[in-house]
């Protein structure tokens, strides 16, 4: 099975060079019979992992990175010829994925977008796209009594500059940073938010340009002259693709804005499907859990053994209900068996599954809320599912030794 499709393939090399600028994207790199890799094709697989786009690369990355997309073009072709995506398996994982994306859709527009908009996004994502190799004159603040003092002697360090004195003379001799003093104030190449300067230090040094002498800053624990020697460029993989682990990095900052923003959402669904929890069916089912477990059943680590030991009655028990919808034993069950073993929850009291519905309720309904919203529909979603599938696809291929020349 592992040779019998690939006689009818032909892959035709069109173009390799020793280095990949992208600057002509729409240009043919490949030909894997009647479908095309494209020059984009090759930079958006650099870009897949997320990390930051190189200028150009080797030979050898690119006949490598290559060779890799002609593999998986012939693995899923190969995958879709035996119907591997009609596997029962197959469709219930993808659909999951789905599901967690029109999930993530909908905490994003409902929570994160409130507390970390597009604007904030994107002034961190340019300037982390930035790098500049800085000199200071720093002088700390130790009280507000000689904060005006400070201040005047770096407006007049920075005349002096100005009227052609050695920045880094002056630096040697006035400034306090006793890391960069004796290097002439030398800081380096810096990024945004390198050292704990404060946000007026940062404010100031990204609207410089190279040469320029900053007017005097005030920033976390001093004032400082800057002088900006040098500015490099990052290069940065799009937007969109760095958009969730720009959010993550304010995570911290922004947790518990975060949080509470969460959970009056989670109030409001509740609300609006009419959320019932049938304290009733929770009882019943920890009794199922225990008579299963009499009878050599462990639930925690047989989640899908315990369900095929419950009647069809038992197993469509709702423990909540809700507008057009319902949350059945069976649901709860096949949500449990996708956690780690390591970290399922261990159901021997009541409020241990009251938790666990606690956090999964929510989820079922911004899911429903999604769907009924088309947010399965967006160009995002559709684009993330198709590319999940393929992978899934080629996956599959791979055990079964297809798609390999």
């Amino acid at each position: 099975m592992k040779n019998f499709l690939k006689t009818t393939y032909i892959i035709v090399i069109i173009t390799i060079v020793s280095v990949v600028c992208f600057c002509d994207q729409a240009r043919v790199a490949a030909r894997v019979g009647n479908s095309v890799i494209t020059i984009a094709d090759l930079k958006a697989a650099f870009t897949a992992n997320k990390q930051q786009l190189q200028k150009s690369y080797s030979y050898t990355e690119v006949t490598t990175k290559l060779q890799e997309l002609i593999d998986n073009r012939l693995a899923l072709f190969d995958a879709r010829k035996l119907g591997l995506d009609k596997d029962p398996q197959f469709i219930s994982q993808l659909e999951d994925f789905r599901n967690g994306r029109v999930y993530m859709t909908v905490i994003n527009k409902l929570v994160i977008d409130k507390i970390l908009p597009t604007k904030l996004l994107r002034s961190k994502y340019q300037h982390d796209a930035k790098e500049f190799r800085a000199r200071h004159i720093y002088v700390p603040i130790k009280d507000q009594a000689n904060v005006s003092q400070n201040m005047q002697l770096l407006k007049d360090l920075r005349g002096r500059v100005l009227r052609g004195e050695d920045f880094d003379t002056l630096a040697r001799h006035f400034s306090k940073d006793s890391l960069s003093a004796g290097k002439g104030g030398d800081l380096g190449f810096i990024k945004w938010g390198d050292r704990d300067w404060g946000e007026a230090f940062y404010q100031q040094l990204f609207t410089m340009k190279q040469g320029q002498i900053s007017r005097v800053v005030q920033g976390a624990k001093g004032v400082h002259l800057i002088k900006v020697e040098q500015i490099r460029e990052i290069p940065q993989i799009p937007f969109a693709q760095k958009r969730e682990e720009l959010q993550r990095s304010f995570y911290r900052e922004k947790g518990k804005l975060l949080d509470s923003t969460f959970y009056a959402q989670v109030a409001r669904m509740e609300k609006y499907y009419n959320l019932q929890r049938s304290e009733e069916a929770i009882d019943s089912f920890l009794v199922y859990i225990q008579a299963a477990k009499a009878n050599g059943i462990n639930f925690q680590l047989e989640p899908l053994r315990f369900l095929d030991s419950l009647a069809v009655q038992k197993r469509q028990m709702p423990l909540a209900t809700f507008k057009k919808g319902q949350y059945t034993i069976e649901d709860a069950v096949k949500t449990f068996d996708k956690i780690s073993e390591r970290r399922r929850p261990a159901f021997v009291k009541k409020e241990a599954l009251q938790e666990f519905l606690q956090r999964n309720l929510p989820r079922k309904l911004f899911i429903k809320y999604g769907y009924e919203k088309g947010y399965h529909l967006t160009k995002s979603v559709r684009n993330e599912v198709a590319e999940e599938k393929n992978r899934m696809m080629i996956s599959a291929a791979r055990q079964k030794g297809l798609g390999e020349i």
